[in-house]
């Protein structure tokens, strides 16, 4: 595996929730194969199979939260073999549905990857909490423009 290949891995890894976060649904569905599987049953959300199913879940997950934040914070490549890759990448992700405040959930990703005529793409993608969610309050406070919040 050349070094383009491990850098079009971590693009992928990161386009999954840049394309997620903007609402850019089609273009998610396109980190994975055509018939590539998110499986989030561990934490009780299913599993998805195909394009037109990571469509469905993406619209309704979407139009559920006001924001969503995907922030990567490591990608590790545990197996590289020629058109297959195997990786483990650690997310906390914050979604904020309304006012009373957001959800902060800290899990892992254990991935299948494949290359295809159009790139690396997740064959198969396996949600794995690492801690509970967190509840996060929305904070009341203005913020002063100094970058604290008033007190």
């Amino acid at each position: 595996m050349t070094i383009e290949d491990r850098f079009a891995i971590h693009e992928l890894c990161y386009a999954f929730g840049y394309h997620f976060d903007r609402g850019s649904i089609a273009d998610w569905a396109d980190c994975f194969t055509p018939d590539g599987v998110f499986d989030e049953s561990e934490i009780g959300e299913g599993l998805k199979v195909g394009r037109e199913e990571l469509i469905a879940y993406g619209t309704a997950g979407r139009a559920a939260f006001e924001h969503t934040f995907h922030n990567v914070t490591g990608i590790y490549l545990n197996e590289l073999t020629g058109d297959t890759a195997r990786a483990t990448v650690y997310t906390i992700a914050d979604v904020q549905g309304d006012d009373a405040g957001h959800i902060r959930v800290q899990c892992l990703y254990e991935d299948e990857l494949a290359r295809t005529a159009t790139g690396w793409k997740f064959a198969k993608r396996v949600v794995r909490r690492t801690l509970d969610p967190e509840f996060v309050p929305t904070q009341t406070r203005e913020w002063t423009g100094s970058g604290a919040p008033a007190r």
